[in-house]
């Protein structure tokens, strides 16, 4: 999954990927690990900036 196009993890109690689309994606993985996994990407296309997350809600919102 490309991690551009992911708006928002939760965890309720599954952990929720929204899509900027506003589709939904349950995954198996905590949302710890989601969130890693994220930030390690943006770094890695170099975008260190943007691992910088601010929280809506209950999620972590990119």
């Amino acid at each position: 999954m490309n991690g551009f196009y992911i708006e928002q993890v939760q965890s309720l109690p599954d952990t929720t990927i929204t899509l900027l689309s506003g589709k939904k994606l349950l995954v198996q993985e905590n949302e710890e690990d989601v969130v890693n996994a994220v930030q390690h990407f943006y770094r890695r296309v170099g975008l260190v900036a943007m691992t910088q997350l601010s929280t809506r809600g209950e999620g972590e919102a990119f």
